[in-house]
């Protein structure tokens, strides 16, 4: 079965089970108010180094509530075959992702789906003058825990997000270039402010 096709079907069925699964009474939609959040990422779903983020929930019950969440990261990388001068370039990713959130109150299981577009430098070879640019495609799953009180204010998340490469647009044959890994273990803390 197709990757795509399989991403789409989760999508689908993680909308589908929330959607089915909202409360019929008012007053539960109306004591969740905090439904945006903005936040500082440390690795995690990017695939870079940092990056900031906006979530929204979407769809919300008693227990479940659906969210999705996009950014931009920045991964700084350091021009080792010329320290002397200090190059540092830059690779940029762009992740946007749903999130299915499991619990009560302030405390939440969080199981995700997302990709993530990055592009940037990945080497430079300064004595030849020759680069490489980076450019991929990511799919990031998310299990992991969220702390987010209904009325907003300080905003925490901590999860296991491994890095599954979709797609590699670069094309290198460059002696000393490492290849990308189809499957790196991968994981993020975040923190914010949600509103």
């Amino acid at each position: 079965m197709n990757l795509r096709y399989k991403i789409v079907v989760f999508n689908f069925l993680l909308l589908s089970f929330s959607l089915f699964s909202q409360s019929k009474d008012s007053t539960v939609q109306q004591n969740i108010k905090s439904k945006n959040a903005i936040f500082i990422e440390g690795l995690g779903s990017s695939a870079s180094f940092v990056s900031l983020n906006y979530d929204r929930i979407i769809f919300q019950s008693e227990i479940t509530k659906l969210t999705i969440s996009a950014g931009v990261g920045l991964f700084p990388v350091v021009d080792k075959e010329n320290i002397a001068h200090k190059n540092v370039y830059y690779i940029y990713g762009l992740p946007v992702s749903t999130n299915l959130l499991l619990g009560k109150k302030k405390h939440y299981a969080e199981l995700g789906v997302g990709v993530s577009y990055s592009k940037g430098l990945e080497a430079s070879f300064s004595s030849t003058g020759r680069v490489v640019l980076s450019e991929m495609l990511f799919l990031v799953p998310r299990v992991g825990y969220r702390f987010q009180r209904n009325q907003g204010g300080f905003f925490f998340r901590i999860g296991f997000t491994p890095l599954v490469l979709l797609k590699n647009y670069t094309y290198s044959q460059f002696i000393g270039i490492t290849p990308i890994k189809t499957f790196t273990p991968y994981g993020g803390i975040c923190f914010g402010y949600s509103f």
